[in-house]
């Protein structure tokens, strides 16, 4: 395991709203910075209940910017790295899909 990888921390996202509150939308970029890009983050139910809307739209605003999948209140949000097309077989499409597409 590379050095790199061992120095990525955890966070929860009650952690990351609590530092975002203290010391504003910098430090939860830090910390963000910080976490391994592989990792989820989930923002539960429980951690929104807590917040106001102002601060849902900047956290949910910088997790959009750190370009990391991550769960928001039950749905997922996947960060593509990918930045090519998706390409999927016509034969894997559902047959009420085909038929569509063949009107």
């Amino acid at each position: 395991m590379s050095e790199q990888s061992e120095s990525k921390k955890h966070f929860t996202a009650a952690e990351l709203f609590k530092a975002f509150q203290q010391d504003g939308s910098e430090k939860l970029k830090e910390l963000l910075g910080q976490m391994d890009h592989c990792e989820e983050i989930v923002v539960g139910s429980d951690v929104l209940a807590s917040m106001s809307d102002i601060e849902k739209n900047e956290l949910f605003h910088q997790l959009l910017k750190s370009r990391r999948t991550f769960i928001w209140d039950g749905l997922r949000h996947v960060y593509d790295w990918n930045p090519g097309p998706v390409c999927i077989s016509y034969s894997e499409l559902p047959e009420k899909l085909r038929a569509r597409l063949r009107k």
